[in-house]
């Protein structure tokens, strides 16, 4: 139960404190540092793609399940985002295209993207904790710090266009802030199939790293260059993988 909570505070935090954080921001600030923002979410993507690659397909293997099994739920775990993404970019598409309240309509449709593609990435945090047995030593806890940090672009990504619809600013905050709440149910799920034997555990584990996957290659990276052109977002995308590495080898 101890452990449950800990899963439940962790997901909560990087969710609704993630996208609730981008909500506020997206109130008082017009336009930041795209550079900055670039270089973050780079760092950010390395720190997890290091800890998909070095711990999370380590603990999998360590099961017992077959590298050929890995591979098939990472697979699985890489097209369920995928495919929830494209509905709902399809949803937003639809939305942008409607003259009557089309701001509305396409905030609430980013506001279902983010909560489904949360679920997936959630259960990264629950699996992570459960084959560890504690958060002291396990990624979890920076897990959740990066992916919440993930989470701010996107919150202001719903709440833009919910204020252009001329919704008061306290209500597209809060409602913004509950789409990141999608993220608890998946961390509890990684925690529920986890629990339930080193079968379970793999399974969890490799669909989570197959979200985690494809929230990086197809999601935090591609946005990271569209937003500076640069050079520095790939140094700072290594230099994010040398810290992942670095923490894993610290325990």
């Amino acid at each position: 139960m101890k452990m449950l909570i800990t899963i439940i505070v962790l997901t909560a935090l990087s969710g609704i404190g993630g996208t609730g954080i981008g909500a506020a921001l997206s109130t008082t600030v017009r336009k930041g540092s795209d550079k900055a923002m670039s270089l973050l979410l780079s760092f950010a993507s390395g720190t997890m793609i290091s800890i998909v690659c070095l711990d999370l397909f380590h603990d999998a293997l360590e099961t017992g399940m077959s590298k050929g099994g890995i591979a098939v739920f990472v697979i699985i775990g890489f097209l369920t985002v995928y495919l929830l993404e494209r509905v709902m970019d399809q949803k937003a598409e639809q939305a942008k295209s409607r003259m009557s309240r089309k701001m509305m309509t396409a905030g609430v449709a980013m506001m279902v993207a983010v909560a489904c593609h949360n679920i997936p990435v959630g259960m990264t945090i629950g699996a992570s904790l459960v084959s560890h047995g504690s958060l002291i030593g396990s990624p979890a806890l920076t897990l959740a710090i990066f992916i919440g940090i993930h989470n701010v672009p996107e919150g202001m990504a719903i709440c833009a266009p919910l204020l252009a619809a001329g919704m008061s600013k306290g209500r597209a905050v809060l409602l913004t802030a509950l789409s990141g709440a999608a993220i608890i149910v998946g961390g509890v799920l990684g925690y529920w199939i986890g629990d339930m034997g080193q079968m379970g555990l793999a399974i969890s584990l490799s669909f989570a790293s197959g979200a985690m996957l494809y929230v990086n290659f197809g999601e935090i990276l591609p946005e990271a260059n569209a937003l500076y052109r640069g050079k520095m977002p790939a140094f700072f995308t290594v230099l994010g993988i040398l810290l992942g590495m670095m923490f894993m080898h610290a325990h």
